[in-house]
């Protein structure tokens, strides 16, 4: 199977290959010195606060179950309004509210997550407008730790449709010289971990959370410095990660490899950064993929492929974020310039955390690729209603 033959996804942007806006932002960034990567599943959280992905998540790369940390961040800076959960005769009153956690006891502790949403996709020449209602993602978490800090059992469950283990693995932390080892099914780590599978930086070198796989990875993570090193456990897969983590920016590269077809080897790397600035968060990633014909060493057509990623985000007041994101996808970086396939897509959205528990959020996309091709040039209205329970 040729998986770089993807040619139904694309972004905005016909023409340049790296848009020009998107390299003048992003070259502003430098000039101030500021640059950034995830937590909370929004990676701009993360670069606004200038924490590690290991801040607020027990998978230390990001994605899936919030660990305390986060639990109180979201409870006490992030939401816009925060709720007692508590009946009023057994509050506690001190500085702090409440603070609402899933442990049971010392040693186990749940979580969930669930995403409801609408969906209007228009698309040039049909007759009507494509709809949907349903359940985005219903995910629930089980922690156990055998001891404390050190040693620690997780499994993240998806309950929509037929059950699924997303990630299920060991986890030994606190190691010499801040490091971790993590054995079982997770994630794998390269950029930034998006909440959306569907940008191309994601969904093109097939790094969602519908991929992950089983391995053992290492991580050591001293000061400002983040390194992990993964290795799936049929060989067939591997990459490494490292970035520099500031109070107000970062900077990351990544490079993995994947053999798993016989016929073809895929080789993704991938340069990522973002700061901050006031109110605004940018960041920017940039994905080069590409596929060898294992037998010949040539690449075939569409062996050269570039995705990219331009996210702003502003902070109109506590709780409440106004993102602006712009992709691109070149899916044949040899292609004549005379006959370019550049897609792309513009992205518009709001998404206030109301409370601690409940996230409501709303946009508009558009998509821009070749005129000939009505899907590449659709466009998509959304809503979604996220429940955040730890």
């Amino acid at each position: 199977m040729n998986n770089h033959k993807q040619k139904n996804i694309r972004p905005l942007g016909p023409g340049v290959k790296t848009p020009w806006i998107a390299a003048a932002l992003l070259g502003a960034v430098l000039t101030l010195g500021l640059f950034a990567t995830s937590a909370l599943a929004e990676p701009y959280i993360a670069v606004r606060e200038g924490y590690k992905c290991s801040q607020c998540h027990f998978n230390k790369t990001g994605g899936g179950k919030r660990n305390d940390f986060a639990n109180t961040y979201v409870q006490t800076r992030l939401a816009s309004e925060v709720v007692q959960w508590q009946p009023e005769e057994e509050r506690i009153e001190t500085a702090v509210p409440n603070i609402y956690h899933g442990r049971l006891n010392d040693f186990f502790s749940v979580g969930a997550d669930f995403r409801f949403s609408y969906k209007q996709v228009d698309v040039p020449n049909a007759e009507k407008a494509e709809t949907n209602l349903g359940t985005e993602s219903g995910l629930i978490y089980f922690q156990m730790d055998m001891v404390p800090d050190r040693a620690s059992i997780y499994l993240d469950q998806t309950l929509k449709g037929a059950a699924n283990t997303r990630e299920m693995f060991m986890l030994f932390d606190n190691l010499p010289l801040s490091s971790y080892l993590k054995v079982g099914r997770f994630f794998l780590a390269s950029g930034f971990r998006l909440q959306d599978d569907f940008a191309f930086v994601r969904a093109v070198p097939n790094f969602t959370y519908g991929n992950p796989d089983d391995g053992v990875e290492i991580g050591i993570e001293p000061g400002p410095l983040s390194f992990q090193l993964w290795q799936t456990s049929n060989s067939d897969r591997g990459g490494v990660v490292g970035q520099f983590i500031s109070r107000h920016w970062r900077a990351g590269a990544s490079h993995n490899r994947d053999t798993t077809n016989d016929d073809e080897k895929k080789e993704v790397s991938n340069y990522f950064a973002g700061g901050t600035l006031g109110r605004f968060t940018l960041l920017y990633e940039v994905d080069m993929i590409t596929f060898m014909d294992a037998a010949n060493n040539v690449f075939p057509a569409g062996g050269e492929q570039e995705a990219g990623l331009l996210e702003l985000n502003f902070m109109v007041k506590k709780g409440h974020n106004l993102k602006y994101t712009y992709e691109w996808l070149d899916p044949d970086l040899k292609s004549a310039a005379e006959a370019p396939d550049i897609v792309s897509r513009t992205s518009v959205v709001y998404e206030p955390f109301l409370t601690q528990y409940l996230q409501v959020r709303g946009g508009y996309r558009m998509y821009e690729g070749q005129s000939n091709n009505d899907l590449e040039n659709r466009t998509e209205m959304f809503a979604e209603i996220h429940g955040i329970f730890y």
